[in-house]
């Protein structure tokens, strides 16, 4: 298993981030070592973040706008692995 170090420094070089990136992210995030501002979050606290997240996706998808779709949508995915975790 890689240290947070480790997963950081191989992320840093990857050209395109997947799902997969994004749950090694969330991890190191919420882990012993991680961002203390991640790690104190809880459903609660980030709830009213998931739904602003929602409805700016819905916006974009009323606006017809593919660029504004794949920003919002990426920022409710990371919501939903944020409540996963």
């Amino acid at each position: 298993m890689r240290t947070s170090e480790e997963t950081l420094a191989a992320l840093r070089n990857c050209p395109h981030y997947g799902i997969s990136e994004l749950l090694q992210i969330m991890q190191v995030l919420r882990s012993e070592n991680g961002c203390p501002w991640d790690k104190e979050q809880t459903h609660q606290s980030i709830r009213q973040d998931f739904l602003e997240e929602c409805y700016e996706a819905v916006e974009a998808i009323e606006a017809d706008s593919v660029p504004m779709m794949r920003e919002e949508l990426g920022d409710v995915l990371l919501q939903v692995v944020f409540h996963c975790q």
